[in-house]
């Protein structure tokens, strides 16, 4: 509120990884010029919870998430992944107001499902294939950053306000044409080379 984040402690690996997810949320939004739809917004927040400590300096490595990586694998073993249209159009919130809690099975829980598959997403336009989606992702960073994405007049108005939220409307349809038009619209062939980027970088998780 006001530029200013307060938290809680729980325990220090805790209390860093959780700082990092919401402070990329705080700079996004006092930075870019646009809002970011869920996928991308909450997938790039993934990225910063795992860390490592190097000579007094942090070093971000999302290789090191063990807690999304396992449940990535069970997700991916189980053979039902959120399916990439999916994931686009949906919002942690509508994914939990859908999904019962089951105690003796919190990893299997679909938020953690859903958080799991867009650490994945964004590691997957990072790495997979050498790097290959990596220009377009940071492409898609810059206009957000700058106000050049394609959107209607009305998206446009609804992704320069601060005051709330987008709708889940916007989110759905912002987050599908933004990457249909910077990664590709072929999204069947995207979501076999996702399926086995997750595989293989779940492969050593035990």
């Amino acid at each position: 509120l006001g530029g200013a984040c307060v938290a809680y402690h729980l325990q220090r690996q805790s209390d860093f990884a959780v700082l990092a997810h919401e402070g990329w949320h705080q700079f996004a939004d006092a930075r870019l010029a646009y809002a970011l739809p869920a996928w991308l917004d909450e997938g790039l927040a993934l990225q910063f919870e795992a860390y490592r400590w190097e000579k007094g300096q942090v070093r971000f490595d999302p290789r090191l998430n063990a807690g999304r990586l396992v449940t990535l694998k069970r997700v991916m073993a189980a053979g039902r992944p959120i399916a990439l249209a999916d994931l686009l159009r949906l919002d942690a919130g509508r994914v939990l107001s859908h999904t019962r809690f089951d105690p003796a099975d919190p990893g299997g829980s679909g938020v953690a499902v859903y958080y799991a598959q867009l650490y994945g997403l964004i590691r997957f336009l990072r790495e997979a294939n050498y790097g290959r989606y990596r220009q377009a992702l940071q492409t898609m960073l810059q206009d957000g950053q700058t106000g050049r994405w394609p959107l209607s007049p009305s998206q446009r108005q609804e992704a320069r306000q601060r005051q709330r939220n987008p709708s889940r409307l916007w989110n759905a349809q912002v987050g599908l044409t933004l990457f249909r038009t910077y990664i590709g619209a072929d999204l069947t062939g995207l979501q076999a080379e996702y399926e086995t980027f997750c595989r293989q970088i779940t492969a050593e998780i035990r």
